[in-house]
């Protein structure tokens, strides 16, 4: 019997408290909600963290509002987010507004979150010729004095976060500007083409000259149509050979440059002989007579 008593008294104060809760004005409670730690601040664009609010008795639910973007799962207090605008920048205010119990606007909570605009897209101007020889370079200039971040062929490049960049290598060269964790699109691509230097040139076996032949020459090794050959001081080439004939008593250096325009270091010194001289043509003096018997003999 007592225990029935018990369970009654038990079960009819539950019933108290839900008609308590539930009859009593909102002005009873110091809140409908809180609002939780504060929130990073976020890119154009981009979505925040989860809000991190909280409901408080008698408060059942409620709606998040605010800002130009998008709200996601905006009546979860705790788990919505907030996508910005891409026009939005700068302190967004957001509201929570708890429902139920009466709760309402008056009772809305909020929490500020800062939008970071992101940069505009850059544009890069080059300095020079980007079509030039192994040695040279390309001045690349952003059009963002600060932030910038250089990348070759899609790489990042370590280190290269000036407004300019001295472009050594073939490939596509683009810089993005980060200010405040924003990234800007990257900029157009500026290509760069790197021809190789030719090695210097080889002279082939030096043939001097003789008493009958008054120059030197050589075959140019690996002799290619297409490349020019300069000589110091000048020489004559055979354009279809790659023989060349040098004038004697002198020493000659050459250089090879290719159809696109990059010149070779010289080559090695080539050194042509002068000429020897011919001698005089000798004269035979006989010393007794020409015409004797056998067994005697002339000097």
């Amino acid at each position: 019997m007592n225990f029935i008593k018990t369970t009654f008294f038990v079960n009819w104060l539950k019933i108290v408290f839900i008609i308590f809760i539930f009859s009593v004005p909102k002005s009873f409670y110091s809140q409908c909600a809180t609002a939780g730690g504060a929130l990073a601040s976020i890119c154009q664009s981009s979505t925040s963290a989860k809000m991190g609010a909280s409901l408080v008795a008698p408060a059942t639910g409620g709606t998040w509002s605010g800002g130009a973007g998008i709200w996601n799962i905006a009546t979860d207090v705790a788990n919505a987010t907030y996508t910005a605008d891409a026009s939005e920048s700068g302190s967004i205010t957001l509201t929570f507004t708890p429902t139920g119990g009466g709760c309402g606007a008056a009772d809305a909570i909020t929490k500020t979150i800062i939008v970071n605009a992101i940069p505009s897209i850059p544009t890069i101007n080059a300095g020079g010729a980007t079509t030039f020889c192994s040695g040279s370079s390309v001045t690349l200039t952003s059009t963002s004095a600060s932030d910038n971040q250089w990348s070759l062929n899609g790489t990042s490049i370590i280190g290269a976060t000036s407004q300019t960049y001295a472009a050594t290598g073939s490939g596509n060269y683009r810089v993005i500007v980060t200010t405040s964790g924003c990234a800007s699109a990257p900029a157009s691509p500026t290509a760069v083409a790197v021809t190789a230097t030719p090695s210097a040139p080889i002279a082939g076996s030096i043939t001097q000259p003789t008493c009958a032949v008054a120059t030197g020459s050589f075959t140019i090794d690996n002799y290619q149509v297409a490349k020019t050959y300069t000589f110091t001081p000048s020489a004559t080439v055979n354009a279809a050979s790659g023989v060349v004939t040098l004038a004697a008593g002198a020493t000659y250096t050459f250089t090879e440059r290719t159809g696109g325009g990059c010149v070779s270091l010289a080559s090695s010194n080539v050194v042509i002989s002068a000429q020897p001289a011919t001698p005089s043509t000798p004269t035979i003096n006989a010393g007794g007579a020409t015409t004797f018997c056998s067994g005697s003999s002339v000097t």
